[in-house]
């Protein structure tokens, strides 16, 4: 499965390299390395296979899966279809930027219900996750990426909010990329 999941990242273009002119990423680090996991969350055996390797690291208590808008949306839907076959399917939910402005004025979206695990797509310093985590509050039983590719520094501070589970880290993905 990882090695499929890992041609499909090339496949799909979601690797990127340019040492001359390098990528600003959300963090604010810049890298000469892009990881463009949207892509392969658009692609219907990379989501499947990303979203079947994050149940398999999921705590087995959760009830439910989500994370930040936009990134951790697909993800967290795709991992809770693939939940249907286990025991106690997990409820998806997502974290917006800021409440709505109207209706409910709801923050998050979906089902939350703890303990559940929170995805993202890529996670470099972690603070998209962070967020979604201030907003879901207690009962966070997980972090699940497709990608991490953080400081030793940035997964100590996950790691003090819940346990962090990665598919691929940055540099299992360059070994066979580069």
């Amino acid at each position: 499965m990882h090695r499929r999941l890992r041609r499909i990242i090339t496949e799909t273009g979601a690797f990127a390299h340019s040492p001359e002119k390098p990528f600003v990423l959300a963090s604010g680090r810049t890298s000469p390395y892009y990881f463009d996991m949207r892509r392969l969350n658009a692609h219907p055996e990379g989501l499947h296979l990303a979203a079947s390797a994050i149940l398999g690291q999921a705590p087995e208590r959760a009830r439910s899966v989500g994370g930040m808008e936009a990134g951790a949306i697909p993800l967290a839907t795709a991992v809770s279809l693939e939940s249907r076959g286990i025991g106690s399917p997990l409820k998806s939910f997502w974290v917006r930027k800021s409440p709505k402005s109207h209706g409910t004025g709801r923050l998050i979206e979906g089902i939350l219900e703890a303990p559940y695990i929170l995805v993202d797509d890529v996670i470099t310093t972690g603070s998209s996750v962070l967020r979604a985590l201030e907003a879901a509050g207690d009962g966070c039983a997980g972090i699940c990426t497709i990608l991490f590719r953080g400081s030793d520094r940035d997964r100590a501070r996950l790691e003090e909010a819940a346990p962090l589970h990665a598919i691929f880290t940055q540099d299992d993905l360059l070994s066979d990329i580069k």
